[in-house]
């Protein structure tokens, strides 16, 4: 049991004592280490306690040390009720009830679930900024966010149909269809104006038609560039994912797909030359595989599941950085579900939970939206750590025994304290 003891609180630090620690960096773990925080920092880790004893402590023997996770691949604001049915809000103020008698709820599931950073890749564009605000600000508590807002696509395009299904005010919010350089300009420019963390576009042929035109593309990504903004890009195939690399894009959404493994290794060296990392996604098609609603009961999801999974091993082997993301979306499956589903599934396509731990915390710092004082325990690094109850190197569904969370310096969620087992 972990004891949280607040004994003559003289300093501000926060101290978590006989640590095994997974520091995210992919070095091998490391017992009986001291890791002690000031403020929202680490301070230094060391195997000894030293004089900061009189800030608050925390014991951590048995028990395995951890940065925070971070999700590199979510939707906060969509809402699947069925396979492939999403809830679409109608106007702002049905958007505004959500908000406000949902979030809280699915915030605190973030953080409960060990998952201090989200990155948004496509919400209503309005109230994700808010969304996001709201917690940097204190005003909700839940993961830190980044997020891109409207998804820029083809009229008509993804999603558009696939998820709003033409309706108004999911279309409105949701994509910016532009089919021209003017269009693609204008609400990029409008988009950095209001303060998003990138911008991500959608260039498939193959699996999401229409596929954007090609020179609007390539204007998307300037733009974008001109405004000091990061660009992430959906993609399915590798022909369509090598016209996004040569136009400059940062990161890829998606695993791509083919049965051809001679192209995933031509583009693997690209990706890997580039640093053009990559969401691995693939617990998504896991649920279309269980539905068997989006697709044939003959399995296509099946085939499109294997081969992500083996163009996952293949890019990771060529040293590409894979980011793991989930792109499933509540109620259906919860955040921490969604990881553990996530992982498990990387290391059923034979990267191990070493690397699998590495893609959901170390190679955070390598997202272009997402900071480099994130994923890893180390001094200086913003203090954002979880303790897990068993060993993940050995078993991957440790992930799921969150017991304590620091979140910025100070502890977000402590199981013990709720299960009312914590002595003050």
């Amino acid at each position: 049991m972990l004891c949280l003891l607040c004994p003559l609180a003289l300093a501000d630090d926060l101290v978590v004592t006989n640590a095994r620690l997974i520091d995210g960096t992919g070095k091998e773990p490391v017992d009986g280490v001291s890791i002690v925080v000031q403020g929202n920092r680490i301070q230094s880790i060391s195997g000894e306690l030293g004089a900061t004893q009189l800030g608050r402590v925390i014991d951590a023997s048995g028990k395995t040390v951890m940065p925070g996770l971070v999700d590199a691949h979510t939707h906060v604001l969509l809402e699947e009720r069925e396979s492939g049915v999403f809830w679409l809000p109608a106007s702002d103020e049905q958007m505004d009830r959500f908000m406000r008698e949902s979030m809280p709820h699915k915030m605190r599931s973030y953080l409960e679930s060990g998952i201090t950073s989200i990155v948004s890749v496509g919400d209503y564009w309005r109230h994700v900024i808010d969304l996001r605000d709201s917690v940097r600000e204190g005003r909700i508590s839940g993961p830190r966010i980044f997020v891109t807002g409207k998804l820029f696509t083809a009229p008509g395009g993804h999603p558009v149909t696939t998820v709003c299904g033409g309706e108004g005010w999911c279309r409105s919010n949701l994509a910016a269809e532009v089919d021209d350089e003017q269009s693609a300009r204008h609400w990029v420019r409008r988009l950095a104006a209001r303060g998003v963390d990138g911008i991500k576009l959608v260039y498939d042929a193959d699996w999401l038609p229409p596929r954007m035109d090609k020179h609007v593309m390539k204007t998307v990504i300037d733009e974008a560039h001109n405004n000091q903004l990061p660009i992430l890009a959906h993609s399915s195939s590798v022909a369509d994912t090598m016209d996004l690399v040569s136009a400059g894009v940062d990161a890829l959404a998606h695993l791509m797909e083919s049965q051809d493994e001679s192209e995933i290794r031509r583009i693997a060296g690209e990706l890997a030359t580039r640093n053009i990392p990559v969401a691995t996604t693939l617990s998504i098609f896991r649920q279309y595989v269980e539905a068997d609603t989006e697709f044939s009961a003959d399995s296509d999801a099946r085939k499109m599941l294997q081969w992500r999974m083996n163009a996952a091993r293949m890019l990771a082997n060529e040293g590409v950085t894979l980011n793991l993301g989930t792109d499933t979306l509540t109620p259906l499956t919860e955040p921490g579900e969604s990881i553990l589903s996530e992982a498990s599934i990387l290391v059923g396509a034979g990267l191990s939970p070493a690397y699998v731990i590495q893609a959901v915390t170390g190679h955070a710092a390598q997202h272009p939206m997402v900071p480099d004082d994130i994923g890893t325990i180390e001094a200086g690094k913003l203090a954002d750590i979880i303790i897990v109850d068993g060993d993940p190197l050995k078993n991957i569904g440790a992930l799921s025994n969150v017991e304590l969370v620091i979140k910025d310096g100070k502890v977000v969620f402590d199981r013990w304290s709720a299960l009312g087992s914590y002595d003050d």
